[in-house]
């Protein structure tokens, strides 16, 4: 019943599921003729990549290759430093500028050119003829000093009428206020 080595003869399902050995053998020699072609492939990529660096100059001639580098390195050097020298140069002009700017604000500056700085003797601004009455004691200053200075007159300048201001006289029977009078006629002034 069974052959002489003793095993069963293979079903048709067995032999389905398990490949022949001449099937697996031309596969096998298929995958080794395909990684072949590959290897060959690879090596000859990597030889001409070898070959390319036996010609770079990088390696033939390592000092060449490092002195073109410095010598570029250099420029670029010079480049910066030259780059840089005009943009310093640039921002001292425009600081310079901005100085002078500055400087014409200054205070002092501006007393040189002939304007005052009108105070009251605490030390308050006065920026209004308004803001003073005649008699008032007021300090002065200018680009050379200070003067100490009284209040004899106020003139306003809104509607283009001065007003004098008025001490009382023994002479006049107006009271100290603004007066219709026109000033050259006053007696009390």
């Amino acid at each position: 019943m069974w052959p002489i080595f003793g095993r069963p003869p293979p079903s048709d399902a067995a032999r389905k599921a398990v490949p022949e050995q001449k099937e697996v053998r031309a596969h096998l020699d298929q995958l080794q003729l395909r990684l072949g072609r590959v290897m060959g492939n690879q090596l000859a990529r990597q030889r001409q990549k070898l070959q390319h660096l036996e010609h770079s100059r990088a390696l033939s001639r390592p000092l060449t290759f490092v002195e073109e580098k410095r010598m570029l390195l250099d420029r670029q050097q010079e480049k910066l430093a030259g780059a840089l020298q005009k943009s310093v140069a640039v921002h001292r002009t425009r600081f310079a500028a901005l100085c002078a700017a500055l400087d014409s604000l200054s205070p002092l500056k501006v007393l040189a050119r002939g304007y005052g700085l009108a105070q009251r003797e605490d030390g308050s601004v006065i920026t209004a003829a308004a803001q003073v009455s005649c008699g008032d004691h007021i300090d002065l200053t200018l680009s050379g000093g200070t003067l100490g200075c009284t209040v004899t007159e106020r003139k306003m300048n809104s509607d283009g009428k001065r007003w004098r201001c008025l001490r009382r006289a023994r002479t006049c029977s107006k009271p100290a206020t603004r007066c219709s009078t026109p000033l050259s006629r006053r007696s009390c002034s």
